[in-house]
């Protein structure tokens, strides 16, 4: 029973919420409805990428509230504020 429970508590966790998906497919939707509103005016416009954000395990953890994973996470990036000038990769 133990073991069912862990595994349904990791895939919860594991799969993006139904929020996200609709967040995301309404941001996917408004990029083609500008295309298309834009098209119609002869312009150009190139949609933005609206990429599905991957994270790896340690974020996850920290974003859940892990407190050991939270700390490496200060102590790579800080507060986050200008972490991007430092670590520019994502």
């Amino acid at each position: 029973m133990l073991l069912i429970n862990a595994l349904l508590v990791a895939a919860v966790v594991v799969s993006p919420s139904p929020e996200y998906e609709t967040a995301y497919t309404k941001a996917v939707d408004l990029e083609q409805a500008k295309v298309s509103c834009m098209k119609a005016a002869g312009f150009e416009y190139l949609p933005a990428d609206h990429a599905k954000a991957t994270l790896s395990d340690t974020e996850r953890k920290a974003r859940n509230g892990d407190y050991a994973a939270l700390r490496a996470q200060r102590a790579k990036k800080g507060f986050g504020v200008w972490s991007l000038l430092v670590h520019p990769e994502p």
